[in-house]
């Protein structure tokens, strides 16, 4: 799971580079059409790793050679939590819009908040609701959602450039390829960097 959703991530840091760019260019229009073409590419590819994580996971826990008495659960996690990476996938695309605009704290305490979230939530399911592992999954979704809400809150409030027209959500071919070129080798580079270590 990991190795799939450190695409996102890289992805996300490529993407940001090129954001800043625009940022830094105080090109309000260039800034939106990345923003909007950028969150497009986080969409694509985190329905792929959802779609990827649903059929393979069964397959890749057999490789690692799970037991049978654990496969169950283990599917049912996995599964819940695939379903769930668009939201880790929008946090930190989100994270990323934050961080061209240089702001790196905020993303960082919405993160702390949503792993003592998750935490709580953990335990509030299993110990007194007395829920099983699917509702331990599904905490860690929520934790996620509460995450991207809150990031978008703020980012609403606080960066004016998020105040969209309709030309602002046009697919931009060149702005995709552009967002490709800096994007893919930076989550390859996470996506191999978490494979080695």
């Amino acid at each position: 799971m990991d190795l799939l959703l450190g695409l996102v991530i890289g992805l996300s840091n490529g993407l940001s580079i090129v954001i800043a760019q625009k940022v830094g260019a105080n090109d309000k229009t260039s800034t939106k059409k990345a923003i909007t073409n950028g969150f497009y590419l986080i969409i694509i590819l985190s329905l792929l790793i959802m779609i990827l994580g649903l059929r393979f996971n069964k397959n890749l826990f057999a490789l690692i050679h799970l037991s049978q008495e654990l496969l169950p659960g283990t599917i049912t996690y996995s599964s819940i939590i695939f379903i769930g990476a668009i939201f880790a996938a929008v946090y930190n695309y989100e994270s990323a819009i934050l961080r061209a605009h240089g702001n790196s704290v905020i993303p960082l305490l919405f993160l702390i908040l949503s792993a003592i979230l998750n935490v709580v939530l953990d335990l509030f399911f299993v110990i007194i609701c007395h829920m099983g592992i699917a509702d331990v999954a599904y905490a860690t979704i929520i934790a996620e959602l509460i995450c991207c809400l809150l990031c978008y809150m703020y980012m609403k409030k606080k960066l004016d450039i998020l105040d969209f027209e309709k030309k602002d959500y046009c697919f931009d071919l060149q702005c995709i390829k552009e967002h490709i070129k800096v994007g893919m080798p930076m989550a390859f580079f996470n996506h191999f960097f978490l494979l080695v270590f």
